[in-house]
């Protein structure tokens, strides 16, 4: 199918999981994806895996200079920017929910 054709999307957190299922189906879709990560080996396997509509860009969702890198890049090897799904995320350590302390939750 082709509803993204000519579409380019930016995934936080692509590299695996939920975002790289994400990248897939839009890739699936004929979008360009850009995929991010903090982990350039995790990313570069994974954009490799998805072939020639993916790429990789080193990224720290929580760094305003690597969101204008992120942006900066992307524009230049594209041109333009249709769709952002902001899926990145950490926990800072695995417990039940009812065990998070607020100030992790808000981080």
């Amino acid at each position: 199918m082709d509803r993204l054709k000519d579409k380019v999307a930016i995934i936080t957190g692509g590299t695996h999981g939920i975002g790289k299922a994400i990248a897939q189906a839009y890739i699936d879709e004929g979008a360009q994806v850009v995929i991010t990560a903090p982990t350039e080996d995790q990313g570069q396997a994974a954009a490799e895996e998805l072939g020639p509509q993916a790429a990789y860009i080193k990224q720290d969702a929580a760094s305003e200079n690597d969101w204008r890198n992120l942006l900066d890049q992307t524009m230049a090897k594209f041109q333009h920017l249709d769709i952002l799904v902001n899926n990145a995320g950490r926990a800072p350590k695995v417990v039940p929910i009812t065990e998070e302390p607020l100030d992790d939750c808000r981080r």
